[in-house]
């Protein structure tokens, strides 16, 4: 599950008994399933809200 409103990516596997995992900005998702690891940042690269405009900027100045 994927949230639009803010920064916060949920994962529930069968193999952890259906529990969530929650990923956040920094973190690395990895969707075993499909053999695919992604940053939580790659996955809201066109996304435009708060969170994502404030880690923008941050990274903006920090470079």
């Amino acid at each position: 599950l994927i949230e639009q409103e803010f920064v916060s990516v949920q994962v529930l596997r069968k193999a952890h008994a259906w529990q969530p995992d929650y990923y956040y900005l920094g973190d690395w998702v990895t969707f075993e399933s499909i053999g695919l690891t992604l940053t939580v940042e790659e996955i809201y690269d066109r996304v435009d809200n708060a969170d994502m405009n404030e880690f923008r900027q941050e990274k903006l100045l920090s470079e």
